[in-house]
């Protein structure tokens, strides 16, 4: 580790130097500058030892059978405060006649995380109580190492910039590096803040489900379902006279238009079928009913004059 940093140190000088003597920068030295710092940073990110706090996250799962849920939902806000916590999300499903449900999300202190989800566990029937947790102290410890030597290369180059670079390219190029390594310091520092919160606050999901079916306080009787149906068949046939009696007035102004309409109507189809019909002979009209009668003033044929 000493011979790196002894490397790093002795190559930031001699880049000033090749500057100083010449009068013109070597591009080589952000990239020997690179290297030390890969260097030391490979030799300073170590393991956590035993006196590293411990990063984990946890995160619970707890289903619970309750009798009453508006009882037991008053219960959980109080356990939460008093663990110091918040609720992060919290949904409740079901209406009268169904078995209620509600879901929390909940976010407590690490050290809070057993202690609450014991107390949760006393609120009913446990039908499933699962724990899981993962170990981010190596990574904490390793972002760490690397934010802290990023930051001595982005210290080194700023001073090679402004003490050694003359040449507008190499100029260009040293801050195209710093800006890399700018970019790689902040991603390094979200991902150790999220680290940092993810381990300080562990997550509770909890599921809290009704024993019974649930009956609203104010479910309708049979009588009053009955006089509810009556109700609304009465508002119906209201409604249904008064938009009889508004359509009524609204064809009033109408009525002599249809009514000579229709007498229009009813001429013309007459006089339509009186024109289909053939014309009859006037002496078939006039015959008798008894078609076998001699008509008086017609000779008989069979007579001799």
């Amino acid at each position: 580790m000493f011979r790196s940093l002894a490397l790093g140190a002795l190559l930031l000088p001699c880049g000033f130097a090749l500057v100083g003597c010449g009068g013109q920068p070597r591009v080589a030295a952000p990239a020997a500058t690179e290297k030390a710092a890969d260097a030391v940073a490979k030799n300073a990110a170590g393991r956590p030892d035993a006196t590293t706090p411990r990063k984990i996250r946890y995160t619970a799962t707890v289903h619970i059978v309750v009798r009453n849920l508006d009882d037991a939902s008053a219960e959980v806000e109080d356990l939460v405060d008093r663990h110091r916590g918040y609720i992060a999300k919290t949904e409740r499903i079901g209406s009268s006649g169904l078995r209620r449900v509600g879901t929390w999300t909940i976010k407590v202190p690490v050290e809070q995380y057993r202690d609450l989800v014991q107390s949760l566990a006393k609120l009913g029937f446990v039908e499933r109580n699962s724990s899981d947790s993962e170990d981010m102290t190596e990574e904490f410890v390793d972002l760490q190492a690397r934010l802290k030597n990023m930051k001595v290369e982005e210290e080194a180059l700023n001073k090679l910039l402004k003490d050694g670079a003359n040449k507008i390219e190499d100029v260009l190029k040293i801050r195209d590096h710093i800006v890399k390594v700018r970019g790689d310091i902040e991603r390094a520092e979200g991902r150790l803040k999220f680290v940092e919160s993810a381990t300080s606050l562990s997550t509770v999901n909890l599921t809290l489900r009704e024993d019974a079916e649930y009956v609203s306080p104010t479910a309708p009787t049979f009588s009053g379902e009955i006089s509810d149906a009556f109700d609304s068949s009465t508002r119906s046939l209201k409604q249904t006279g008064r938009a009889a009696v508004i359509g009524a007035v609204a064809v009033a102004p109408w009525l002599p238009l249809i009514v000579i309409a229709g007498l229009v109507v009813r001429y013309l189809y007459r006089k339509g079928k009186s024109l289909a019909e053939p014309a009859v002979p006037n002496r078939r009209r006039a015959r008798e009913p008894n078609a076998t009668a001699v008509e008086p003033n017609r000779p008989d044929p069979e007579s001799p004059g």
